[in-house]
C-alpha cells in the first residue's frame, strides 16, 4: 500500500471511481493501465497510487501496468501483452484513452470474455479532486438512467440550432456491440463499459434521419488523424442527411478531408460508411473545462464532451451492424454547443439546458448526497 499523503479530495475523487463506479470489493482483480508519456493524456502517479491505495484498502488485489505502443491513439494495435493482462483482471480502471472501447481487440475482451472496464477520464490530480471526479457517481447514473427512461418511451427525436442545423429521425435500439447496452435506461455501474467521471447518456441510434448538421468542430484526436484543426474549422461544416444517409459534404476543406475519410471506409463498412450512427449530450452538471485549448486540446474535449450544453452525432458506421473487418473506431464525434433537442415534440434539452435536473423527483434523489441546490446547479462550461 502507498505510503504517500493524499488530499481529502484527490481520496474522495478515487473512492468515487474505484467504489462506486468501479464496485471494487475484497478479492477483485483490479488492473491499473497507464500509457507511458503521452502528451494528449497525461497520467499522473501520484492518481494512480491513489487508485491503487483505495481499491487496495478495499481488499483488492491490483496489478499497475504502464505501457508503451498506443501513441497514435485509437487507430493503433493494442499489444498482445495488454490484451493479455485485460483477459485476466476482473475489473479494468483504463487511464488510457486510447486503449479503449473503440478498438475491437478490446472490445471483444469486454463483452466477450466479461471483463469490465472504468474508461477513466480523471488522470491528473487536479480532475481527480474536482467536483467533476467527485460528483456522487450514483447520482450521475441515475440522471443517465432517467434520460433514458426518455429515450426508451420516445420513438422519434430532433435536434435544432441556431446555426442552421435542424435533422430529425427515429429512434432505433441501442447496439450491444458499441455501448454493450440493451437498452437505454440502465445503471451505467452495471455494465461492461464504464465512463468516469460520468459524463453523458447513452448514445442514441439513428434511423431514417433527415436534415443538415451543422458544426465547427470534432475530438482533437479525431481531427489530427484525418487532417482537420484540432480547436476549430477554418468554416463550419454542414453535411446534408438523407435517409439516415450522409449525402454531401459543404464547407471549407474540412469538407473535403471527411468526404475522403468516409470514402476510405467504404471497402470495410460498404455504404454504412455513411451512416448517421447516433448522438447523445453532456448530463454531469460539474463537468467543465480544466486546461487551457493552446495547451492540451485533448483534455479540454473531456469537459465540453460531458457538459450538458454539448451534444455531439457519431457519423459513419452503425450500430446495429454486429460487426465489420475494420479493427479501429470508425466514427467521427461532431460537437455542437447549446442546440434544443426534442423527444416526441417534447424538449429534453432547452438550448443545452438538460430540463431532467430540474425534476422535482431527481431533486429529492439528489438529498441523500447533500443539497440538491449545490449538486445540480450547473457549472459555467469555461469557468
Amino acid at each position: 500500500m502507498s505510503n504517500r499523503v493524499f488530499s481529502n479530495q484527490l481520496l474522495e475523487g478515487a473512492r468515487n471511481c474505484v467504489l462506486s463506479c468501479g464496485k471494487v470489493e475484497r478479492g477483485t482483480n483490479v488492473l491499473i493501465l497507464n500509457l507511458i508519456n503521452d502528451p494528449t493524456n497525461p497520467v499522473e502517479e501520484t492518481v494512480v497510487h491513489a487508485l491503487a491505495t483505495v481499491a487496495q484498502e478495499a481488499g483488492a488485489s491490483v496489478q499497475i501496468l504502464w505501457t508503451t505502443g498506443m501513441e497514435k491513439s485509437w487507430w493503433s494495435e493494442v499489444p498482445p501483452v495488454v490484451i493479455g493482462a485485460f483477459q485476466a483482471a476482473d475489473l479494468v480502471i483504463n487511464n488510457t484513452i486510447s486503449i479503449g472501447r473503440p478498438l475491437k481487440a478490446v472490445r471483444q475482451v469486454m463483452f466477450g470474455k466479461g471483463i469490465n472496464m472504468i474508461r477513466n477520464m480523471a488522470t491528473t490530480t487536479g480532475v481527480l479532486s474536482s467536483e467533476w471526479a467527485r460528483f456522487p457517481f450514483e447520482l450521475s447514473d441515475e440522471i443517465t438512467k432517467r434520460v433514458g427512461d426518455r429515450l426508451e418511451a420516445a420513438k422519434s427525436w430532433r435536434t435544432v440550432h441556431p446555426n442552421g442545423t435542424d435533422i430529425s429521425g427515429k429512434l432505433g435500439r441501442p447496439s450491444a456491440t458499441q455501448s454493450g447496452l440493451k437498452s437505454y435506461n440502465v445503471h451505467r455501474g452495471t455494465t461492461r463499459n464504464r465512463p468516469f467521471p460520468q459524463g453523458d447518456h447513452s448514445p442514441v441510434t439513428s434511423l431514417e434521419a433527415n436534415g443538415v448538421i451543422v458544426f465547427d468542430r470534432t475530438l482533437p484526436w479525431e481531427a489530427r488523424y484525418i487532417g482537420v484543426p484540432e480547436r476549430k474549422f477554418s468554416r463550419p461544416l454542414k453535411i446534408t442527411v438523407e435517409n439516415n444517409r450522409m449525402v454531401h459534404f459543404e464547407g471549407g476543406p474540412e469538407a473535403e478531408r471527411y468526404r475522403r475519410f468516409y470514402e476510405s471506409l467504404v471497402p470495410h463498412l460498404k455504404e454504412d460508411a455513411w451512416n448517421v450512427s447516433s448522438w447523445h449530450a453532456g448530463i454531469n452538471p460539474k463537468a467543465k473545462i480544466y486546461e487551457a485549448p493552446e495547451k492540451n486540446p485533448d483534455l479540454v474535449h473531456r469537459g465540453v464532451h460531458n457538459h450538458p450544453n454539448v451534444m455531439h452525432f457519431h457519423l459513419g458506421g452503425s450500430k446495429l451492424v454486429a460487426d465489420y473487418d475494420y479493427p479501429y473506431m470508425w466514427h467521427l464525434s461532431n460537437e455542437i454547443e447549446c442546440a434544443t433537442i426534442y423527444l416526441d415534440g417534447e424538449k429534453l434539452y432547452d438550448k443545452g439546458h438538460l430540463l431532467a435536473l430540474d425534476d422535482p423527483d431527481l431533486r429529492r434523489f439528489a438529498s441523500r448526497f447533500g443539497d440538491p441546490d449545490r449538486l445540480l446547479s450547473k457549472v459555467s462550461l469555461h469557468g
